[in-house]
């Protein structure tokens, strides 16, 4: 692509000084002392290429539009590539529209567990169709290009600014969708946004899922019937059902608690106030999630640090009691870390409405709803863990959620849509964030097709065009299907 040079106004997101010692200050436009190259042009640019961002890039692109995704890692993938998560929590239950048609390809890929008839994905298939699909459908991937600011004229975001081993350069669009997952590009562009609990700040804790191989588990399971205060009242006849299941070559998972060992234990380096969930989607290995730490937040770069530092220690401490502690972990090793921790919740942009608990707890519909949620929780605060549950219960999110105020050409996909922080423990799912990437991409590319913004498109074209292509948009639409 022909490259051109650009000489405009920035807008950052924070305070920060440039190269020419010019102050940056959010908000304000301040004349850029550099020549950034454009590279690339669009009709609507994705803004991250995980859960989110994937479905976002692929559902636009199939209304025929041009559309490019911005991917700071060398691969998409988001939460389950980068933090080796492989658990989609019944996602042939839960989801509708492209989530089922990319479970559909998985189960055809024939790697690892089929998501059609149980609750995981291997990660490493998400990183190959992500990208396949991806190429399918016309995206252009960008890699290795993390986004740092944007360019804006009036309340439209014109291009974002990209750092890379090229250095700075920038990319256009008409319409952006922020998948990032912080909300990055709202957030430089001005938006307002929201971080943590109203009450306290408090964000929710941040884990690194890594996995053990060379155990033998068949043995672990039968130590683990002996200990049912390990296994949350479920007795050995489960655990045993879970062996036989693992000996037909199928995964297994088990939500344990061994928090008592691990308060009683003087290893330091053990974690606190937490868990060991696990899954087992290849033989001999688990996939665990147990390290654990609070009160960090994961757009403060120092904080990162320490979270990554304090979590690679949890996992090896881990890893060192169970060969020395639990039979069949006797020959056991780590075999994988993930290369980011896991984080749950950082900023949520404050949209158009902002869904609350209160609305999840009476599991509310509304008349713009563009798809609907399970009204469970699961808010991993230090003081005030909840896993407030309605079972059977749905509720709608209206399609107000996924646009930023103040911004007349964004959308937002992910965890970073507007949401409190209870609710955000809910709606950060992965099978969420992919849903509410089809809806996001969808309505971009209809903008683009109707010559409108994401705000003024007619929801009456969305819907429809959502539900042709599958997607549940609405709890009563799901209740209707399940019989419920």
């Amino acid at each position: 692509m022909e490259r051109r040079q650009l000489l405009k106004y920035m807008t950052l997101g924070a305070a920060g000084v440039g190269m020419a010692g010019l102050v940056f200050q959010k908000g304000t436009a301040v004349a850029s002392p550099l020549n950034m190259p454009v590279v690339g042009t669009y009709d609507v640019l994705v803004c991250g290429g995980g859960t989110a961002g994937f479905p976002a890039a692929v559902s636009a692109a199939r209304q025929g539009v041009r559309v490019g995704v911005i991917e700071r890692y060398g691969f998409m993938g988001g939460v389950p590539a980068t933090s080796i998560m492989p658990s989609w929590h019944h996602l042939n239950k839960r989801g509708s529209g492209f989530l089922i048609e990319f479970a559909e390809r998985v189960s055809a890929l024939g790697v690892g567990p089929d998501p059609l008839d149980n609750r995981h994905i291997e990660p490493e298939v998400v990183k190959y169709l992500f990208h396949e699909i991806s190429m399918e459908e016309g995206v252009h991937i960008h890699l290795h290009e993390m986004i740092v600011g944007v360019i804006k004229a009036g309340n439209r975001v014109t291009h974002v600014i990209t750092e890379s081993k090229a250095g700075r350069r920038a990319y256009g669009a008409k319409i952006f969708i922020d998948a990032t997952g912080d909300a990055d590009v709202a957030y430089h562009a001005g938006a307002g946004v929201m971080k943590g609990d109203a009450e306290d700040d408090t964000l929710q804790g941040m884990s690194l899922r890594f996995r053990i191989g060379y155990i033998d588990i068949p043995k672990y399971l039968d130590w683990l019937k002996g200990y049912p205060q390990y296994c949350r009242g479920r007795k050995a006849d489960h655990i045993e059902k879970l062996k036989q299941r693992y000996l037909k070559g199928l995964d297994i998972h088990m939500g344990t608690d061994m928090s008592n060992i691990w308060d009683s234990d003087p290893d330091p380096e053990l974690p606190r106030n937490t868990y060991f969930v696990w899954a087992s989607i290849r033989p001999n290995e688990l996939s665990i999630n147990s390290t654990r730490i609070y009160n960090v937040d994961g757009t403060d770069p120092d904080d990162l640090t320490k979270a990554e530092l304090t979590t690679r220690k949890q996992a090896w401490a881990i890893w060192r009691y169970c060969k020395k502690h639990i039979p069949g972990f006797e020959r056991s090793i780590i075999v994988e870390t993930p290369c980011h921790v896991g984080v749950r919740e950082t900023r949520r942009i404050r949209g158009d409405y902002v869904i609350t608990h209160e609305d999840y707890r009476n599991a509310r519909a509304f008349e713009d709803s563009v798809m609907f949620d399970n009204v469970t929780f699961d808010s991993h605060d230090s003081k005030k863990y909840d896993t407030f549950s309605r079972r059977g219960a749905v509720v709608d999110i209206p399609y107000r959620c996924f646009l930023p105020k103040g911004l007349d050409d964004m959308l937002v996909a992910g965890r970073c849509l507007s949401s409190d922080h209870l609710a955000n423990s809910a709606i950060r799912g992965m099978w969420n964030s992919f849903q509410g990437g089809q809806v996001a991409g969808t309505s971009a590319g209809l903008s683009i097709k109707y010559g409108t913004t994401p705000r003024d498109i007619s929801f009456s074209k969305l819907l429809d065009t959502l539900k042709k292509n599958n997607l549940v948009t609405s709890g009563d639409m799901h209740m209707k299907k399940s019989g419920q």
